[in-house]
């Protein structure tokens, strides 16, 4: 059995059914958003074992402070095969390398920490968000709800109506 979290059963439910929904190929969005510490990054813990545990193949990347100055450093830490500066369309590249990866099998991209992405992983994983139920791909993504750039804000709207927002609340 994986990590479990006091007083989380009802988000650590929803990211467990998530990860299974994709094992069986149904594409989604999740996104988790709460204060600093409220247990984003442990809740991506939990559904990243479920995930494993389904034989999902894991991409996961997390944002950090100095990646707003870094364009383009989730998603080139999501997909490595994506060049940091493409020279073609970076949302195109990145959807190619993920329709890829999913004729292999289920796959699951997990980005913690996305209110410090910089502007172009955003409009990237914005693009992805679209196609996920298409593709039978699981985007899973946590951030701080302060402060919200546009793009973040899009990245949530980009979610298709398979998508979920998981806001935490204070214990």
């Amino acid at each position: 059995m994986g990590p479990s979290l006091v007083g989380r059963a009802a988000e650590s439910g929803a990211l467990i059914d998530a990860a299974r929904a994709v094992a069986e190929g149904a594409g989604a969005v999740v996104h988790v958003v709460g204060e600093a510490g409220i247990g984003k990054t442990s809740l991506l813990a939990v559904a990243t074992d479920e995930l494993v545990r389904q034989g999902v193949e894991v991409r996961a990347a997390v944002a950090h402070e100095t990646d707003r100055r870094r364009p383009m450093a989730l998603i080139h830490a999501l997909f490595p095969e994506v060049p940091a500066e493409p020279a073609g369309d970076p949302a195109a590249l990145a959807i190619g390398a993920l329709e890829k990866l999913a004729t292999n099998g289920p796959v699951a991209l997990v980005a913690d920490d996305v209110h410090w992405a910089d502007d172009a992983s955003l409009e990237v994983l914005s693009s992805v968000a679209r196609r996920v139920e298409a593709l039978g791909v699981l985007l899973l993504t946590a951030a701080r709800p302060q402060p919200s750039p546009p793009l973040l804000r899009r990245l949530e709207a980009a979610s298709p109506g398979s998508g979920a927002r998981l806001a935490l609340a204070p214990l």
